[in-house]
């Protein structure tokens, strides 16, 4: 037989403590992900060898022959 405890009896509810988040949520690695695909993207439209559709009317850069840079790759980390 089980017992029945009226309203009075319980104690007070306290109030939903809203959970804190550990780390990025969800929105976070998303934005995350297209700021690196935007970045990889507007890389891969300078590079002449890449596949990537450009707009149309869109320039390479011309290499110099002259510049000191001239077949020297910049890395960036």
């Amino acid at each position: 037989m089980s017992v029945r405890r009226k309203s009075a009896d319980v104690g007070p509810v306290a109030p939903a403590v809203p959970r804190q988040r550990r780390g990025s949520d969800l929105s976070d690695k998303v934005a995350m992900f297209n700021k690196k695909f935007h970045e990889h993207h507007e890389k891969q439209l300078s590079n002449p060898f890449s596949d990537v559709e450009r707009p149309e009317g869109y320039q390479i850069a011309k290499l110099d022959v002259n510049d000191p840079n001239y077949g020297r790759y910049e890395f960036v980390f």
